[in-house]
């Protein structure tokens, strides 16, 4: 459907006035007119050239006309991103890869506009604000990268997937993101972090696609998970992860990251999981281990 995006990467507004954004997982360009901000009767996304770009609030009830967690989303926002070439995240040897020079789009705008979409957005984070439950929701603090050399905080890309960004994208565990504590929303992440006064930080792992690859564990991915440091460090231990919303589901992982040089590039992260913590932490990993590295792109 017209407005729903799976991987939108670039737009770019003609001289006529129409608007062209690329759907990369979607394999499509999509155009839209751009006279004003709001739903067109034909369910297209209508805006208005040099506004808020980026940042669109709907009324969707669907996210891509279905619903995969069995609840409705009462809001939902379509974030274009920005590319600039002067922009270096370090997430990848190759510097003019789009994941190294993602830019957090509300940095481009005027300070008008800038606050108009702060503005905007204060009603929805509010709502945030009240339900607690959302980890990442502070649009000026969009870092690109929140890699620790040596620890397992930071995101990472299943070893045996030559591009994480192809066709794969979104297989079972092709991406994981591990964040800690710290470095989430606390003001709107509240009922969590209180009902877990001991969580490490949340462990996201990818599952749009079918599993390339070795699995990590016999189940499918769960998506979004509570994690906790059992013991060891943030380097090497056991961690249990439990389902963000029932904590009778969880399985201990044991965790290992070497670091050969201060390249965060350099790191590898090993994995291997278990139903029970009923194992010597101090064991070599058997060959049910999955291996994962920093960048998107195999080395």
């Amino acid at each position: 459907d017209n407005g729903n995006f799976k991987f939108p990467k670039e737009e770019a507004i003609a001289n006529d006035g129409y608007l062209f954004v690329t759907d990369t997982q979607g394999h499509r360009v999509q155009k839209f007119s751009t006279p004003l901000v709001e739903k067109s009767e034909t369910e297209e996304i209508v805006l208005e050239a040099g506004t808020h770009i980026g940042y669109i609030k709907t009324d969707w009830d669907f996210i891509d006309g279905n619903n995969s967690n069995n609840r409705p989303e009462e809001y939902h926002v379509i974030d274009f991103g920005v590319e600039d070439r002067s922009f270096d995240a370090d997430l990848t040897e190759i510097k003019t890869h789009w994941w190294n020079v993602r830019a957090n789009p509300l940095d481009y705008f005027t300070e008008e506009l800038k606050n108009s979409i702060l503005s905007q957005y204060q009603p929805v984070y509010q709502k945030m604000v009240d339900e607690g439950t959302h980890p990442f929701t502070n649009l000026e603090d969009s870092r690109p990268n929140i890699n620790e050399i040596g620890k397992i905080w930071g995101t990472w890309f299943k070893d045996d997937i030559t591009d994480a960004f192809d066709q794969n994208f979104g297989s079972e565990w092709s991406i994981i993101h591990l964040t800690k504590t710290a470095d989430l929303s606390k003001e709107t992440f509240w009922e969590i972090l209180d009902q877990n006064p001991d969580i490490s930080g949340i462990l996201i792992e990818s599952k749009m696609n079918k599993l390339i690859g070795k699995p990590l564990y016999n189940d499918s991915p769960v998506g979004q998970n509570k994690f906790f440091i059992v013991s060891g460090d943030d380097s090497v231990g056991i961690g249990k992860k439990s389902n963000y919303f029932n904590d009778n589901e969880f399985l201990y992982v044991k965790y290992q990251v070497k670091s050969n040089s201060k390249n965060q590039l350099d790191d590898i992260l090993t994995l291997e999981v278990f139903k029970k913590q009923d194992f010597d932490e101090y064991t070599n990993f058997s060959n049910k281990a999955v291996t994962f590295r920093r960048g998107p792109i195999k080395r």
